[in-house]
Order: C-alpha cells, then sequence, then structure tokens
C-alpha cells in the first residue's frame, strides 16, 4: 500500500509554512491513529515499513515531513526550528484531520515533540512510544549529532551519497540492503546543479547546535514529570543519548514506563521488522 501524500498550512510567530505529511489505511474505517515522528535530521518516509504492518492492524498511520525536512516548507527565520513549534504543528494536524484515539511514535526528536505534547494538560494522545530519547539527553550523543548536522555536502552520483548517509547511520542497526536503500533514496534530492543534496535544510539545527555546544547534559525533567499517559521507551543498547540511569529514573517518576532494549543498536534504532512491530503492537494492545 502506497502513502497518500497531503499538507496542511501552519504558521508560527514569524511567518506561514506547509507541512506535508504522509498517510496510510482510510480514516472511515480505522479505529484508531498512530501518528509517527522523524528524527532531527530525518523524514516521514522514515515509518513506511511500520506503516505497512500497522494499516493491517486496523489503524490509520500518520506520519509528517516536520518543516524544514523531506517536502515540507523550508523556514526564513531558523528560529522557527523548536521542539514547542513542533509540537504546536502536530496537533494542528491532529485537529484538521478530526484524528480520533491518537498513539503517538517517535524516533529521537520527534518523541521530544511527542513528548511536548504529552506535557499538555487535556492533550490528544493516549499512549507515547519513545525511540531512544528521554528526559535526559547526554552530552556525548548531542556532540555526535550535531557533528553531521551542520553539513551539507553535495554528491555527483547516489552511490556516493548512499555511501554517505550509511556511514553517518550505522547506530540504526545491522540494516539490510534495501533498507539502506530505502532511508537513503528518500534522503536525497537534486539540486539545481544536478548533484544529490540531502533532504531538510541545514539551518535546521542551529538551535539544537548551539545547546549541544553548552558542554553539558540537556536536562528535561520538568516536562517529563507532567507526562501521565502510558509511556514505551525503545532503547537502543549502545546509546550514547539515551543512558540506562535516566531511564530508570524516568521509570521511577512515571511508573506508568515500560522499555525494551534494542541489541546491537546505539542512537536511534530504524524501526522496521517484525520485531519491532510486535514490540509495538504488544504495548499499544
Amino acid at each position: 500500500m502506497f502513502a497518500e501524500v497531503n499538507y496542511i498550512n501552519c504558521k508560527n510567530a514569524n511567518e506561514e509554512y506547509r507541512m506535508v505529511y504522509y498517510s496510510w489505511g482510510v480514516q472511515e474505517k480505522s479505529s484508531k491513529t498512530l501518528v509517527c515522528l522523524h528524527g532531527l535530521n530525518r523524514n516521514g518516509r522514515d515509518w513506511d515499513y511500520i506503516a505497512q504492518h500497522f494499516v493491517k492492524q486496523g489503524y490509520l498511520v500518520i506520519a509528517p515531513d516536520i518543516v524544514g525536512r523531506g517536502n515540507s516548507d523550508y523556514l526564513i527565520n531558523a528560529n522557527g526550528y523548536d521542539t514547542f513549534n513542533y509540537a504546536a504543528d502536530i496537533l494542528k494536524l491532529i485537529g484538521v484531520l478530526s484524528l480520533e484515539n491518537v498513539c503517538v511514535l517517535g524516533t529521537s526528536m520527534g518523541g521530544l515533540v511527542g513528548m511536548a505534547i504529552a506535557y499538555l494538560p487535556q492533550n490528544p494522545i493516549k499512549k507515547l512510544i519513545l525511540n531512544d530519547i528521554g528526559a535526559e539527553l547526554e552530552y556525548d550523543g548531542l556532540v555526535g549529532i550535531a557533528s553531521y548536522s551542520n553539513s551539507h555536502p553535495e554528491f555527483n552520483n547516489f552511490s556516493d551519497a548512499k555511501d554517505y548517509i550509511i556511514s553517518l547511520s550505522l547506530d540504526f542497526g545491522d540494516l539490510p540492503d534495501y533498507i539502506w536503500e530505502h532511508i537513503a533514496r528518500n534522503s536525497f534530492q537534486k539540486n539545481l546543479t544536478g548533484r544529490y543534496e540531502l533532504k531538510r535544510d541545514v539551518n535546521l539545527s542551529k538551535t539544537f547546535t548551539n545547546e549541544a555546544s553548552e558542554n553539558k547534559n540537556i536536562e528535561l525533567w520538568n516536562y517529563w514529570g507532567e507526562v501521565t499517559i502510558p509511556t514505551l521507551v525503545i532503547h537502543g543498547e549502545n546509546s550514547t543519548l539515551l543512558s540506562k540511569a535516566t531511564i530508570s529514573k524516568m521509570q521511577k517518576i512515571h511508573p506508568l514506563t515500560q522499555v525494551v532494549e534494542i541489541k546491537n543498536t546505539g542512537h536511534a534504532p530504524f524501526l522496521y521488522n517484525d520485531e519491532h512491530c510486535d514490540i509495538i503492537s504488544n504495548f499499544l494492545g
């Protein structure tokens, strides 16, 4: 089943823009919705394989290209690349589409967006899944992400572009070549010179890299303390961004937090196979 592609119009304090989203399933025939949110430098096509599974389970699956990524607009003012602005866009998407019985699955930055929504009183989320992200982000992991988020290389051919994205993404896990091909095909676009470039605005990482340069962990405990919905943390065994100590503290604060570890992965496991789908299905019920 191919995704349907559509968009909504959004705005922040500075400008208006278009956010593209992909949908799988028929809303009128679906009693539940899974909203999937990608990581900092990624886009909504990361969720193609998860979507195929959960449509068969009766879900409507929605995965946006968060502004500045994929086929969504790039912002003129980079200050708009902010977690709470992203959360406002997702809340608007939920409202415009009249989505019901909503669960959110977010990888890395997408998980932070989910947490920002779940933090709000009377939020529309029933359950939250955080893929290798939590209430404290380790400095070592932040530096690793920042090291490539500010770069915007160009490649003469797709093969070189694919090799580049694989070199950055080894922590996703030991993925089969068809998944690497899928990731690469949806990570790049041709620019006006005919060369391959990443499908994301290099300016979107400015706020993040400023935070990463402060030589300390990013702590979000005040927000986590307000999250009360059932939550699943998927943890990459070798993650440098999310520590086991952070997960343990999260569970003490919020006892409805479950944890599953994915072996031989770092930050962040790329979710696509039957094992991953079973983990998510078991939590969603």
